[in-house]
């Protein structure tokens, strides 16, 4: 046993609210104050009830003494000096821990950028809408460990819910701190996880205080709490705050990853290692650093920024993040307080949408969907990692901009219909349409300061003001108005012959060369009558660079579009040809000496004998055997699975390739690419995948 000794009082809080003292003013991250006299004390493996009874026998008595069942076997209580000297002495002690009293920490900003949502979406930064599958984390409960919850909130639309609180005398979120973590892990507006079931646990008081032993207390009732909920997708929690490293508070995080639950912390707001905090230095929970908004490691001085180092697993938006308010309306905030509800919103959302559970899958996951590379100046040692939710349009999604919904599901056939996309299907299902969407993406290398828009002139329409001073790597999908586009609520195909690309200077005098390069642009539109959504996707490897040294107004681009160009997403309705390909991965051992398949509806087909890492293997299905007819409906290609047999061992596939061919005189050719997440199958195990119609893309 053992009385840890601690060099000196470290600052503690990882993300909570820090008042402003001033206009334009920011207070100092509160430190760590040990309690006089208050103790964590750990009993050893295996001692029985009656052995803890038998040591509080021997204690003075502490009314508000803490009992640990679950995560750990032992109490918090007062103490003597001679009582803690005995303790040390306990055959039946493990060790004693001094308590803490720890706060959040985070700095109010005022301003207005609610970039953070957009972020995580998209692998560029830039982009102003935030994209989601529509399940959103349904299914999933989310506990936030915090200051609690306002759960009336009109925000969380009644799928939040104050359950439990640990603070003598305080039941409800006065300080605001606990609810807006939760705003940002899911609520309606604020929210990554916007359908997510919420559960506050109180361990913060009305001063954004508390104990450590409040905390493990928390820990250890989500521990048990969630075996009694309806949580169909799985169950998350988030900590954004802790202590310096505290074996009893890593032990108890430990039991709640053990339990089955997603465990997200903050990596800490001192610009230190984030290995000397717990819980983040527990290997086992999943640790989020703090990144503004030009993908920088935050960071506003010596002693005050995001912590760093091997624990930090993936960063996320923690500068200016915008949050919900007890009784109402909304706040700015930064810290990694902020950064680690939206990775643990993403893990919800992973759950509810790909059936992970636990930690380390979801945590793998993040990691693996996460865009790589994109932080500047990052810290030695530490991951270069930006959290990610992987949807990306036109996957069956939804987009928000200016927090309007809009739905731009790709399309699902008809059951019934047998079609390929032509020019004369085009004229029975989509002559006109009334919802358009524009896709326009800069190079990563460089911005401008001109203001960019398009017009489709031969319908006499008004121009679409695409961005101003757009930064590198701007990206981003956008509603058109239909009605100031075209002064009608549809426009025929047909109409649309043209298309021009246009920047204006506007006040601004380029004394340099202002080149700006265009990687991508494309439409989206919404088929009148048939509900169809077609794309015209010309220009979506474009790669071009203007260089403009002119007035304002004058075409940088243009080219003539035909009903032709728009094409839906798959274009078909069956395939006459479905094949697979995969390529194990390099890595030692990553072949099998088993026998993998092909397996799709009815049909199993051998895929290898005694594959061998770095190899690639490719194998048709017979359609006529896996769906007992020619050709087959995209809608009923529901499941495709990679499986192994043999009682061997396992592999480690790197990349699936799925193609297919449309059933019809012109054959599009269709593709499903999928990197297979460096997980091994175990033998008798498979990869697998929910072939929806809105996955297969169109080879050009």
């Amino acid at each position: 046993m053992r009385l840890p000794a601690y060099l000196g009082l470290l600052p503690l809080a990882l993300g909570a609210a820090i008042l402003p003292a001033g206009d334009g003013q920011l207070t100092t991250t509160p430190k760590p104050v040990v309690v006089p006299g208050r103790y964590i004390v750990v009993l050893k493996e295996g001692v029985d009830e009656i052995a803890r009874k038998n040591i509080l026998k021997q204690l003075h008595e502490d009314k508000d003494r803490l009992d640990y069942d679950n995560v750990l076997k032992g109490f918090a209580t007062t103490l003597t000096q001679a009582e803690v000297d005995m303790l040390q002495k306990h055959p039946d002690v493990d060790f004693v821990e001094e308590d803490h009293q720890v706060s959040g920490s985070g700095l109010i900003e005022q301003a207005n950028a609610p970039w953070n949502l957009a972020r995580v979406s998209h692998k560029k930064r830039g982009a102003t809408t935030f994209v989601y599958d529509e399940t959103a984390g349904e299914g999933v409960c989310a506990y936030v460990i915090d200051s609690g919850i306002d759960d009336k909130h009109a925000d969380f639309e009644g799928r939040a819910k104050q359950i439990k609180s640990f603070v003598p005398g305080q039941k409800t979120d006065v300080h605001g701190h606990g609810t807006h973590v939760a705003g940002i892990l899911g609520s309606k507006t604020y929210g990554v996880a916007k359908k997510v079931t919420l559960y506050g646990v109180k361990v913060l008081d009305a001063e954004n205080l508390g104990y450590k032993s409040w905390f493990i207390k928390g820990i250890e009732f989500v521990t048990t709490d969630h075996k009694k909920r309806q949580c169909p997708k799985g169950v998350v929690a988030n900590l954004s705050t802790g202590d310096e490293k505290s074996e009893a508070l890593n032990r108890a995080a430990a039991a709640l990853v053990k339990s089955g639950v997603f465990f997200g912390v903050a990596a800490g707001n001192f610009d230190q290692d984030a290995s000397i905090y717990s819980p983040g230095s527990e290997p086992s929970v999943c640790v989020t650093g703090a990144i503004d908004s030009n993908d920088k490691p935050w960071y506003t001085g010596p002693g005050q920024g995001t912590s760093w180092g091997s624990r930090i697993d993936v960063f996320a938006p923690g500068v200016m993040v915008e949050f919900l308010k007890p009784g109402g309306g909304t706040m700015f905030m930064t810290g990694t307080s902020q950064a680690s509800p939206h990775v643990v919103g993403i893990a919800a959302y992973l759950a509810s949408l790909e059936g992970l559970r636990g930690t380390k899958a979801l945590c793998d996951r993040i990691k693996k969907l996460s865009t790589k590379n994109a932080i500047i100046n990052q810290h030695a040692k530490t991951a270069n990692r930006i959290a990610f939710n992987g949807a990306t349009l036109p996957r069956k999604a939804k987009e928000l901009k200016g927090w309007a919904d809009a739905d731009v599901s790709a399309h699902n056939p008809n059951a019934g219909e047998h079609w390929e996309w032509s020019e004369e299907m085009q004229q029975q299902k989509c002559k006109s349409v009334d919802q358009m969407y524009f896709y326009f993406e800069l190079s990563a290398n460089r911005g401008s300061m001109m203001t960019i828009k398009f017009d489709l002139p031969e319908t006499g329409s008004a121009e679409h003001v695409i961005t101003h001073a757009p930064t590198a790597g701007f990206h981003e999908w956008q509603r058109v108005d239909m009605k100031r586009m075209f002064n009608s609520d549809q426009v025929e195909l047909s109409k649309l012959t043209q298309f021009r690309l246009i920047s204006d200077v506007g006040n601004y005098i380029p004394w340099e060369s202002d080149y700006w390069k265009v990687e991508s642009m494309k439409f989206r539109a919404r088929c009148v009558g048939s509900g169809l959504w077609v794309e015209n996707d010309k220009w979506a490897s474009f790669g071009q660079t203007f260089n403009p040294w002119k007035l304002n107004g004058i075409v940088d681009f243009k080219d003539a579009l035909a009903p032709r160009d728009w094409i839906p997403t798959p274009p078909c309705t069956h395939l006459k040809m479905l094949q697979v390909t995969m390529t194990l991965s390099d890595k030692w051992w990553a072949g099998t000496d088993n026998d993998l398949y092909f397996a799709v509806g009815k049909g199993r087909f051998q895929l290898a004998h005694h594959p061998s890492r770095e190899e690639t293997y490719t194998v048709d299905a017979d359609l006529q055997k896996s769906f007992g007819a020619r050709a087959v409906p995209i809608k009923d290609v529901t499941r495709i699975a990679i499986e192994s047999q043999g009682g061997h061992d396992k592999f480690l596939p790197q990349h699936i390739d799925i193609r297919g061919v449309c059933d019809g005189p012109k054959g599009y050719r269709l593709e499903i690419e999928r990197e297979a997440d460096e997980a091994w199958i175990p033998d008798g195990g498979s990869w697998s995948l929910n072939a929806t119609p809105d996955l297969w893309r169109r080879i050009l």
